[in-house]
Parts: structure tokens; sequence; C-alpha cells
């Protein structure tokens, strides 16, 4: 039988903290990122 993930049976929470509502500020809060370079990949633009 091939595993899927449907009921959460393979992933599990990492307790990282954050949830659905958290923002990307709410995650980078009290990092200094100055310096830092960031690579974004996989970005997808919808024109309908």
């Amino acid at each position: 039988m091939e595993q899927n993930n449907y009921q959460g049976a393979l992933q599990q929470p990492i307790g990282s903290g954050f949830n659905v509502k958290s923002t990307a500020n709410d995650v980078i809060k009290g990092i200094d990122l100055t310096g830092t370079t960031a690579i974004a990949t996989g970005g997808n633009i919808f024109l309908p």
C-alpha cells in the first residue's frame, strides 16, 4: 500500500512556536539580517 499523509500519518508538527497566523515579521523578530543575501526559488505568478 502506498504511503500518504492525508491523515497526518507521516508529517508531525516540529513545535516551532509559529502557526498559520504567524507572519514573516514574527519569524525574524530579533534576528539581524544585515548583509544577508536571500535567494527565492519556485516563484509563481498566476494571471487569470
